[in-house]
């Protein structure tokens, strides 16, 4: 027997442990079974294209109607992903059998040879079975290399463009508006708090410009658009993008600004998860773009629900990237290009493919993600993003249980703005479920979850078409009523949400002074409901001395009177513009707020009028 030194043991071992690693690795990599496109039948003229970058040097064009691939004794699957790259945005056919056909969500891998994309969809596949793709008449023209077919992760990210309907949790709240009316109550710590901080702070803090910096800056001609040119460069060439890529956010202290938010006399705080920009201030699991990949590479939300938590405080998430207004308001205006000028029709950087990427800082990320990918305004709650918009919300609540979630949308369907149909509309009702669902499982069966949705009622009503609707959504939900002050005592509590400067910090506007968010503060909960003050950020993190001051005064104010505000409920009246009822344990409160130190008389106490009790 030869003799191996042991030297030689160890190479031999490392030399099988390598090749083990690797052909674990290739397992993880691909783990669906692998069928080439031009080893399938090609149908009504389909063809085999010379392509260098596909898995085996080819790929099948399907360039016109009628042209297919058929793929046949494919093993047993619920889950499909099909290789493939275009120069279009649209949809692909893709049928199982005789089963009815599934449009398959696609757009531009930035050419038909070189560069390609992967759309993922879960599709139950019986062993044996016939699988065809095919292009018609409304679909767009595909190259496909591969398809793989598997069960469960193919060692691919999620396709967000294609992800399946969203399941509502399990429990006892079901997607309908009556049935979650008739078991919601507000829980009390909600009705105890009365008073929040938000932090309406994201990457269109970063040019310190003002709020809807993202929409603005493609806008040729408008102040932020001007302001861009000045100070970044032509939006073809220096987009929102990189306005995410630059956010610098090196003087945010979160515990600090958290022990100011308490000083301030917040009982809860409401944390910016996204925005109308697209970009998720989150570790995402479906938005690319979010603040851990991108710019800071830090969890936003994970520190600011920590931080708060810490500090005694309810937690909350805002999302604001509802699709009419993300889809249909933020997203097209990019989509264009300077009407004049020497950048004349030169397409702003929303036209950049996947494929632009390569030896840039944004090589692996596809900026449709961000963007969108080419679209109209038209029916943004029946596009793809819509679906995507659901799940991200549901990623955001199971990863930070939040108790209260913010949505900036209306309710209903009946508003227009800016020539987009506004509102969640059928969205809505499963979002809640969903939510209240989870919540109760997170708090051992008890309800101490908080909705926030607009337009329901009230001045901006969104329920003009279903008016019924309006006392049941009161009731299945905490209304949102951003910047108006209810006219009187409402039968269920509201939140009305004001901000110190612009939403998104505007250098040099000035500040809403502590006396006026007093004012409004008492406004609101002598009619029922809670203020949620914004406490505007530098696009640093930082906030301004000016904005620190204030936040202090609110609470030295709030120290001495904070009886007549946390857990008081409204009295028979809740005033006029000279004073303000609340009730607390037994005592009536009337807060003075123009007092000049003299004799006042408080009319609607007077005999037969309310009473004291």
């Amino acid at each position: 027997m030869t003799r191996i030194s042991w030297i030689h043991q160890i190479r031999i071992c490392l030399a099988g442990y390598i090749i083990l690693y690797f052909a674990c690795a290739l397992c993880k990599a691909a783990p669906g079974n692998l069928f080439e496109a031009e080893a399938a039948e090609l149908i009504g003229g389909a063809s085999q294209t010379a392509d260098p970058a596909a898995s085996k040097g080819y790929s099948v064009s399907l360039g016109k109607p009628g042209q297919g691939i058929q793929f046949s004794g494919l093993p047993a699957a619920s889950k499909l992903a099909i290789r493939y790259a275009s120069i279009e945005t649209g949809t692909i056919s893709v049928a199982v059998n005789e089963q009815p056909v599934r449009k398959v969500n696609v757009h531009s891998s930035g050419a038909v040879i070189g560069s390609f994309l992967d759309a993922v969809i879960q599709i139950e596949i019986s062993a044996g079975t016939r699988l065809t793709i095919n292009q018609t008449a409304d679909d767009v023209a595909v190259n496909i290399d591969y398809i793989v077919v598997g069960q469960g992760d193919l060692g691919l990210p999620p396709d967000i463009w294609n992800l399946p309907p969203l399941p509502v949790a399990e429990g006892p709240y079901s997607a309908d508006w009556m049935a979650i009316s008739r078991l919601y109550t507000v829980p009390a710590w909600w009705r105890e708090a009365k008073f929040g901080a938000w932090a309406h702070w994201d990457p269109q803090s970063m040019p310190e410009q003002g709020d809807w910096y993202s929409r603005g800056m493609y806008m040729e001609g408008s102040p932020q658009y001007e302001y861009h040119l000045r100070h970044f460069g032509h939006p073809s060439e220096y987009g929102y993008k990189d306005i995410c890529h630059n956010w610098v956010i090196d003087r945010w202290k979160p515990d600090e600004l958290m022990a100011l938010f308490v000083e301030m006399g917040a009982r809860y705080f409401m944390a910016m998860g996204v925005h109308h920009d697209n970009f998720d201030c989150w570790d995402s699991t479906y938005q690319p773009w979010n603040s851990v990949r991108v710019g800071p590479k830090v969890d936003i939300v994970g520190i600011w629900e920590k931080t708060a938590r810490e500090h005694g405080l309810r937690f909350g998430i805002g999302f604001h990237n509802s699709p009419p207004r993300t889809w249909g308001q933020f997203m097209p205006v990019r989509y264009t290009g300077d009407k004049k000028g020497a950048r004349q029709g030169v397409p702003y950087d929303a036209m950049l493919t996947v494929r632009d990427g390569k030896g840039k800082w944004w090589e692996g990320l596809d900026p449709v993600d961000l963007y969108g990918p080419v679209h109209t305004a038209k029916e943004p709650l029946l596009s793809p993003f819509a679906n995507q918009f659901m799940w991200r919300v549901d990623d955001a609540i199971t990863r930070y249980h939040p108790d209260v979630i913010y949505f900036d949308e209306a309710a209903g369907n009946s508003l227009w703005d800016l020539g987009v149909h506004m509102g969640l509309d059928f969205l809505a009702p499963p979002l809640v479920a969903n939510f209240y669902n989870k919540s109760i499982r997170w708090n051992n069966g008890r309800m101490g979850a908080v909705i926030n949705l607009k337009c329901v009622g009230g001045h901006y009503n969104s329920f003009k078409n279903n008016p019924e609707l309006i006392p049941i959504v009161e009731r299945a939900l905490v209304k949102s009523t951003e910047a108006i002050i209810e006219p009187q005592i409402m039968p269920y509590p509201f939140q009305t949400e004001t901000t110190l400067q612009n939403w998104h910090y505007q250098t040099g506007q000035e500040y809403l002074d502590a006396k006026k968010v007093i004012r409004l503060l008492m406004e609101n909960v002598s009619r029922n409901g809670t203020m949620l003050l914004n406490i505007t950020q530098r696009g640093r993190g930082d906030l301004d001395p000016e904005a620190i001051r204030i936040c202090k005064d609110i609470g030295a104010w709030l120290k001495v009177n904070g009886e007549a505000v946390y857990g008081s409920r409204p009295f028979e009246v809740c005033g006029d513009n000279t004073v303000c009822f609340t009730r607390n344990k037994g005592y009536v409160y009337a807060v003075l707020l123009e007092w000049k130190g003299g004799p006042i008389t408080l009319k609607a106490l007077h005999a037969g009028g309310a009473t004291l009790g």
